[in-house]
């Protein structure tokens, strides 16, 4: 019997989408202290995480310390944390963490990809 390559070729199919919407995503600034675009990063991959799982929701932290340069203590803001849980009664539990900021500021040269 022929073996066919479903999977494979479906993946392929995915491509260019897969690499549009990557491209969306890099295209917005979100760096660490710009908690504009990470908020409006954080409501696309909702988005698209959504239809994968049972609950999904952004929690925003609080604000941290920081020391500006004439040594004065002042709070600054963190973008958004997504929460997303499927099967949370499942034997076995999976923790993916990953990070959404970047290291370029909100009037950096690099905008684009």
């Amino acid at each position: 019997m022929a073996r066919t390559y479903e999977e494979l070729d479906w993946l392929i199919a995915q491509q260019h989408p897969m690499t549009e919407l990557l491209k969306g995503w890099a295209g917005i600034n979100t760096g660490t202290f710009n908690p504009t675009g990470l908020e409006a990063l954080a409501g696309l991959v909702v988005d698209e995480f959504r239809p994968l799982t049972e609950t999904i929701r952004i929690v925003h932290p609080d604000p941290v310390e920081m020391v500006d340069s004439l040594g004065r203590v002042i709070p600054r803001p963190l973008g958004a944390n997504i929460h997303a849980v499927q099967r949370p009664d499942a034997p076995i539990q999976v923790l993916l963490a990953i990070h959404m900021d970047t290291v370029y500021d909100v009037d950096s040269a690099f905008q684009t990809v």
